[in-house]
């Protein structure tokens, strides 16, 4: 798997500005996989409804380090090249390095 790209916020969006967001970064790309990380599964749902994507996104499994250990469970998937980043997702490699063997 690897991860292209990401939106990473440290504040709540409003429903319009995710939306926004997202449809920004999807674009016209043919999404395989999308991966939404929250701390309620509601707003997943709403947006699923709302963007009409051609994949779903997937709401994580919350736990240490939740963003990147959601997203690459099992964690040691990227020592064996089983999950790439794409250099632009700074902030999942920032969260990367300071939760590991949380």
């Amino acid at each position: 798997m690897h991860l292209d790209r990401m939106i990473y916020e440290a504040m709540r969006l409003s429903d319009a500005q995710r939306q926004e967001a997202i449809r920004d970064l999807v674009g016209d790309t043919k999404l395989d996989y999308a991966v939404g990380d929250s701390e309620d599964p509601l707003p997943i749902d709403t947006l699923n409804k709302q963007l009409d994507l051609r994949v779903p996104i997937n709401p994580v499994v919350k736990g240490p380090g939740s963003c990147w250990s959601a997203s690459t469970r099992p964690s040691h998937s990227m020592e064996h090249g089983r999950v790439t980043l794409d250099p632009s997702c700074k902030d999942l490699a920032w969260e990367r390095e300071n939760t590991a063997g949380s």
